[in-house]
């Protein structure tokens, strides 16, 4: 009787089948776990299956909220992020050609005052 079963039992036969001593109790209790574990994994099974349906028949984009596509496929996530990228490297630009103004500007201020000195022939010291 318990070769006859389904090849989806084959390993519950198999653990039958290796047990030192059978009897109709131990049997029983064997087969009523065995059904207990393939409705519990039925059960998972669907579960997993419903969640999956779900998660894929409701895709909502996170930056623009509309529903077909995912933030990855946003063409308003990418051409945003595009822009982002333009302006840090503007103000990157920006910032570099500030700060090559006042290099220039320190330059030019400290050039006259050497041209000043040169002119009088002499030099301050300090008070030494």
């Amino acid at each position: 009787m318990i070769r006859t079963l389904s090849d989806d039992y084959s390993a519950f036969v198999s653990s039958l089948l290796l047990k030192d001593f059978l009897d109709k109790a131990a049997i029983t209790q064997a087969f009523v776990t065995e059904e207990t574990q393939h409705q519990r994994h039925a059960n998972d099974a669907a579960a997993v299956a419903i969640t999956m349906s779900a998660a894929l028949t409701k895709v909502n984009c996170d930056f623009c909220s509309l529903s077909s596509h995912i933030q990855a496929d946003c063409f308003k996530y990418q051409a945003a992020q595009q822009q982002a990228k333009q302006d840090a490297k503007q103000q990157t630009k920006a910032c570099f050609n500030k700060g090559k103004r006042h290099q220039e500007q320190a330059n030019a201020a400290g050039n006259g005052s050497k041209d000043d000195k040169s002119k009088n022939g002499t030099e301050f010291a300090g008070n030494a």
